[in-house]
């Protein structure tokens, strides 16, 4: 994304912030929190998150970690958010084996982990056309184990000038370039669908 692409994300959340102070799951741009809590419910459930390294694109105030410690026993967190705003709230929070770093998970470079998510981050429109498929090869690259992440679905979201909606087939067929074990999920709502691509098992 370019300079303008995520001057547009920042006056997105600001104004939303402004409506909705002491609403986060809307700052973060969520209709509400069980929006919000059924993206994470369905990512939960797609690999087995215990004793693994979890890295989370677009983490926002790092809302993830506290309902994953529910299901599962992660060995530690790491949540990457633009918004230096978001990773400040998130760093009060003092989770337990969990970091937070402002960046632009898009530009800089990924540090390894054995799951990489994104949940919501990457709905934004881009500059760039390829934003999406180099999102999905970058994430991949990043996971020891599975990418996991969630888009808005083109079939019954009508996109606008900030949030771009995708062809799940389409998504998929790009998905199945990197490996054949990947999958949709799409049964939680209508307007979202959840990719999950996960890397080949080595054998010694």
């Amino acid at each position: 994304m370019n300079f303008l692409d995520r001057l547009n994300i920042y006056f997105y959340h600001k104004d939303r912030n402004k409506k909705w102070p002491d609403n986060p799951p809307k700052i973060l741009g969520w209709r509400d929190e069980e929006s919000q809590l059924s993206r994470f419910r369905i990512i939960a459930k797609q690999h087995d998150f215990n004793h693994k390294t979890v890295l989370d694109l677009g983490c926002g105030y790092g809302d993830f970690k506290p309902f994953i410690d529910q299901h599962y026993d992660i060995a530690y967190y790491t949540g990457i958010d633009q918004h230096k705003v978001f990773i400040k709230e998130a760093k009060k929070r003092q989770l337990t084996a969990s970091e937070f770093f402002d960046a632009d998970f898009a530009r800089d470079t990924l540090p390894k982990h054995d799951i990489v998510i994104a949940s919501g981050s990457l709905n934004y429109h881009s500059s760039d056309s390829n934003y999406l498929v180099n999102m999905i090869s970058k994430m991949y690259q990043a996971a020891n184990d599975a990418v996991i992440f969630n888009l808005l679905n083109a079939k019954t979201f009508p996109e606008d000038t900030l949030l771009k909606s995708y062809h799940s087939e389409h998504v998929l067929a790009y998905c199945r370039t990197l490996s054949s074990d990947c999958y949709i999920e799409d049964q939680y709502s209508n307007d979202d669908f959840t990719v999950v691509l996960k890397k080949p098992k080595t054998h010694a």
